[in-house]
């Protein structure tokens, strides 16, 4: 058997399941401000376990991804900018071919979208890491695009497991207008596009500019400058368009609320339960049936004697 633990703010319980127990296991439910224990009637059969969808191709991409980020992060460490600049970028365009592939084989999961946001953050915090060890004139609004980048992807997530993902509408206001023009009505436009590639193009050349210095011939030089020139406005709506999405999101939050306690919710599903189950006897009242029968064939005076032969039949073992 295979032993879980949960623990939560306030309640902290154990279970042990089978493999072949039929009976579905323990789980914890948010209801009410609080978590709480939940006996599942019986197995969902529309439920998909780790084991089937581990080897997903969109899967295997996201963690090729995700093990990439890693290399460069050593080397990064190792002291080579343009291998680790190349491996980023690889990596993001990556993530440009998950999705489509997901969709093309019917693979698409919440799992899946986890793992995903888990490559995207490794690659956002490597982007920080790297520019920290190099420049700290900048630092801040670095780290202002990766908190954006990380609430994103908490957020976004947390949505979508929650199985409640909002919908942009078709037209958005304030500072929600660049959606218009990058995501209308939820899904990339070729200028969302553009400015989701060209962000970490930005991020790189200007870690490989930092890491290079003056020690680059004069075209490189000019180069690396015509390029984060034509990337800049390109980034900054990238984040933009990020941070409004971000904003978004959190105005159309939803959670369970505190209507219902979770014992009430308990009494419901137990009332609705009886409503449908038909009126059996439960083990306990046929043992109950089964030992009044062997009482009456058994008493030697019939029913005279009958109560005073069902107090003996059934005295404690210690009397």
């Amino acid at each position: 058997s295979t032993q879980s633990t949960w623990e939560s703010t306030d309640t902290m319980f154990c279970r042990t399941c089978n493999a072949d127990d039929d009976e579905p296991p323990l789980e914890m439910v948010y209801e009410a401000g609080k978590w709480s224990k939940f006996q599942p009637m019986k197995p969902d059969p529309d439920r998909h376990t780790f084991d089937d969808i581990k080897f997903f191709y969109a899967n295997i991409i996201d963690y090729v991804r995700v093990v990439m980020c890693v290399i460069a992060g050593f080397t990064i460490c190792w002291d080579m900018p343009f291998l680790s600049a190349v491996i980023i970028m690889a990596q993001t365009l990556l993530d440009w071919v998950d999705g489509p592939v997901a969709r093309a084989y019917g693979q698409c999961t919440i799992f899946g979208s986890g793992v995903d946001w888990v490559a995207d953050v490794q690659a956002e915090l490597l982007h920080t890491a790297w520019w920290a060890t190099l420049d700290r004139t900048w630092l801040p609004l670095k780290l202002i695009c990766t908190t954006i980048e990380l609430a994103c992807a908490i957020f976004d997530f947390a949505s979508t497991r929650a199985l409640h993902y909002p919908k942009l509408p078709k037209k958005c206001r304030g500072f929600q207008l660049i959606l218009n023009y990058c995501m209308p009505e939820s899904s990339y436009s070729h200028i969302g596009t553009i400015t989701w590639l060209l962000y970490p193009v930005w991020v790189l050349t200007m870690c490989l500019s930092m890491s290079w210095g003056t020690d680059v011939s004069t075209l490189t030089w000019l180069f690396m400058r015509v390029v984060l020139f034509v990337t800049f406005i390109p980034a900054v709506a990238y984040i933009w368009c990020e941070a409004a999405f971000l904003t978004f999101i959190i105005q159309r939050w939803q959670e369970p609320g505190k209507l219902r306690s979770g014992k009430k919710k308990e009494e419901e599903t137990v009332q609705l339960v009886e409503q449908q189950t038909p009126c059996l006897p439960t083990q306990a009242q046929v043992a109950a049936g089964e030992a009044k029968s062997k009482i009456e064939n058994t008493c030697p005076t019939g029913g005279l004697f009958l109560p005073l032969c069902t107090a003996l039949s059934t005295r404690p073992k210690c009397l």
